[in-house]
């Protein structure tokens, strides 16, 4: 785990405005911040319409179908695209080009390729509205559904690349629960998974951290204590709720966990 000194390395080689101490927690600094800072430096936060970045599995699979990771196909897809299509995005209503059942499948097929599962046959293609996890909460987008000969389907969004931020490549983070900002924007609520606290009662004197870079907000939680041989209790981490404040609005940048995973997040 690294130290303070540096995060604060990391934090001005990908020019950063502050690093902001927050209230206190059960928890360190650390963990690999250059791996958020890399990820994140490069998002287009500003941009209007900002890109949507889903973080849910990719592609999404219900019922029997989720075993799948080879699909064949009963019968041709069309290569022909639906129309445009006005889409309620977090920052307002967008016309987002859509892609074609064949296209989707495509990109579909492709983000499993490397997996192990099970072979199965796509027996219907059906457009859908289906609802996502995104870092700004959940979005209803249409997608493309391919029900299979066991029942169940897996689905992909019926949209061009160019709406999101590395489509398939982004995964929610399992350290930090949905984080709820103040109406100023600038003070971050939130659970996470942090150490039991020490037997005499104590919380500790580890407190959190809050990097803002250009366009992330990168949280530094440390790592979880999962041993606890001195005191009967809880041996295993728990979840707590924390705060960070941050200098100015939170405005279209993403907040992350310390290893660069998004963190939902509720707009006021």
């Amino acid at each position: 785990m690294g130290d303070i000194h540096t995060i604060k390395k990391i934090i001005l080689l990908y020019s950063a405005i502050a690093l902001v101490s927050a209230c206190s927690g059960q928890a360190g600094v650390g963990g690999d911040s250059s791996v958020a800072a890399d990820r994140w430096r490069d998002f287009p936060y500003e941009r209007d319409p900002r890109p949507i970045v889903i973080v849910d599995d990719l592609p999404k699979a219900t019922g029997n179908a989720k075993p799948g990771t080879r699909f064949t196909l009963r019968e041709k897809l069309s290569d022909d695209p639906p129309e445009s299509r006005e889409v309620l995005l977090h920052g307002g209503r967008v016309n987002l080009t859509q892609i074609s059942a064949a296209n989707a499948f495509a990109r579909l097929s492709e983000q499993l390729r490397q997996l192990p599962g099970e072979t199965m046959t796509v027996v219907e293609a059906r457009l859908d509205q289906l609802e996502w996890m995104t870092d700004r909460g959940s979005l209803s987008l249409p997608s493309w559904s391919f029900r299979t000969d066991r029942g169940g389907s897996v689905s992909w969004p019926a949209v061009t690349p160019d709406a999101f931020w590395r489509l398939g490549q982004t995964r929610r983070s399992t350290a930090i629960d949905r984080v709820s900002l103040d109406p100023s924007k600038t003070s971050l609520s939130f659970e996470m998974i942090a150490a039991p606290d020490p037997c005499d009662g104590s919380t500790g004197g580890d407190h959190l951290e809050a990097g803002q870079l250009r366009s992330a907000v990168v949280i530094f939680t440390g790592e979880s204590s999962t041993a606890r041989s001195d005191c009967d209790g809880p041996a295993f981490a728990i979840q707590k709720k924390a705060t960070v404040r941050i200098d100015r609005p939170l405005g279209g940048r993403v907040v992350v966990d310390q290893h660069g995973n998004p963190v939902p997040v509720e707009m006021p």
